[in-house]
């Protein structure tokens, strides 16, 4: 059961409450609001790690609520709620920070894996913000480098490689020499190190489960397919992704894993 806090907003009754009890039941803690003064005091005092935002409230336009929201917490999960008709304004507020949006009449089992999926993204950010912060340290530290021919080399290949932006490296080494950690640090220092990092053991994952996983699916794409799950790749968004021990994956799914 998560933890995390949400906010709902929104000035429909019937759409505050089915949101809340959804939420509820999937082990959010929440709060509610029928308009933007009673949002943005909500948000003071509640401090949550999303919002579900209405983008037409009585008193309030809701891209500039999410714009207030998102100047003091950049790390905050706004998804936008909209009518149809509003798609295009809807589009406007994912460029300036909203996480993603959906449309009334709005399918709550949509509503809850496009939070879950939007958290999970701040999460893997806020982890690569970490690593990034520890690998800089490490490559920093004397005492970590010293004089050793062997690793000075190494920081000036995971430059290298970070410098000419390459699609695709290939990290070779035993169990346990670090090879994360140099693609950790390829990442860091790329033109995409603040785009996710996500790792994957492709040994771990079962050949039957492994090209949803990096691929995924479409709402409908066979029948136990009840909604859309983003694949690995679309997550990471022009991050990077760590194949772990890509030798064990099949030849065939390397084979679509090239074309990526």
């Amino acid at each position: 059961m998560t933890s995390k806090r949400v906010l709902v907003v929104d000035d429909e009754h019937l759409i505050r409450w089915s949101l809340v009890k959804a939420l509820d039941g999937a082990g959010y803690q929440t709060e509610a609001a029928e308009t933007g003064a009673e949002a943005r005091a909500k948000y003071r005092d509640f401090r949550p790690h999303a919002v579900l935002l209405d983008l037409c409230l009585p008193d309030a336009n809701g891209t500039d609520l999410l714009q207030e929201f998102k100047a003091d917490d950049k790390d905050l999960v706004v998804i936008m709620i909209t009518a149809y008709s509003d798609a295009d304004s809807a589009v406007s507020a994912l460029k300036i920070g909203a996480a993603d949006y959906v449309g009334k009449p709005f399918d709550l089992e949509d509503v809850l894996h496009s939070l879950e999926q939007a958290l999970e993204k701040q999460r893997l950010q806020d982890e690569n913000a970490y690593f990034r912060r520890v690998l800089k340290g490490k490559i920093e530290n004397d005492n970590l480098i010293g004089n050793c021919p062997a690793m000075i080399k190494i920081y000036k290949l995971i430059k290298v490689a970070a410098d000419v932006d390459a699609k695709t490296v290939l990290i070779t080494g035993a169990s346990g020499t670090g090879k994360e950690l140099v693609a950790r640090g390829i990442h860091m220092h790329s033109s995409h190190s603040k785009e996710p990092f996500i790792d994957v053991n492709c040994a771990a994952i079962p050949e039957s489960l492994l090209e949803n996983e990096l691929f995924g699916h479409e709402r409908g794409a066979y029948t136990d397919a009840s909604q859309k799950q983003k694949g690995i790749f679309e997550m990471a968004q022009g991050g990077t992704v760590f194949l772990d021990e890509i030798g064990d994956m099949p030849i065939a799914m390397q084979a679509k894993v090239l074309k990526v």
